[in-house]
């Protein structure tokens, strides 16, 4: 049984398209079981469903969510895609993220919604990587690395992150 009170997760993520389409690959079985990608207009009133990450990504480009489906008011996760500023010299870092209410759902929903958060978080970890450090040496924590992410910095070392803070991948990610 639930216990009352909030849940919540939240990692920052460096990913560029292609970690975006891995991502969706390795959840696209329990998405297409339990859920459904979905944008909404920028004052939150209406919803378009979409296939894929990918495709919702396309049609918003900035961030999209993960919701169960066939129910309506149920939690949402929410992706946020990692952008790219001043002629690509810097990364500023997207997120996956949720909060929710388990008391304040019935107990399928609370089911299928840990079901499908576990799965995001499993599939997110399968496809990225946690060693970012910055330059001084510290572990940028809280953060995960895609592939593409992590070979777009090798190729330039001098790319830094949105606050200006240099980010460089410790051995296990190269």
């Amino acid at each position: 049984m639930f216990q009352a009170g909030a849940r919540s997760r939240r990692v920052g993520t460096f990913m560029l398209a292609e970690d975006e389409a891995t991502f969706q690959e390795r959840l696209a079985p329990v998405v297409a079981k339990l859920g459904g990608w979905e944008t909404h207009d920028r004052r939150g009133r209406t919803s378009t469903a979409h296939a894929t990450l990918p495709d919702a990504m396309r049609r918003d480009g900035l961030r999209a969510f993960l919701r169960l489906r066939d129910r309506d008011g149920s939690p949402l996760i929410q992706y946020e895609r990692s952008t790219t500023a001043g002629g690509s010299a810097s990364m500023r870092p997207g997120r996956l993220a949720w909060t929710w209410f388990p008391d304040d759902h019935a107990d399928p929903v609370r089911r299928e919604f840990a079901t499908l958060a576990d799965a995001a978080w499993t599939a997110l970890q399968a496809v990225t990587s946690p060693h970012v450090a910055t330059v001084d040496g510290r572990n940028a924590r809280g953060y995960r690395i895609g592939p593409a992410a992590a070979a777009w910095i090798l190729a330039h070392p001098d790319r830094r992150l949105h606050d200006g803070v240099p980010l460089i991948l410790t051995e296990k990610t190269r």
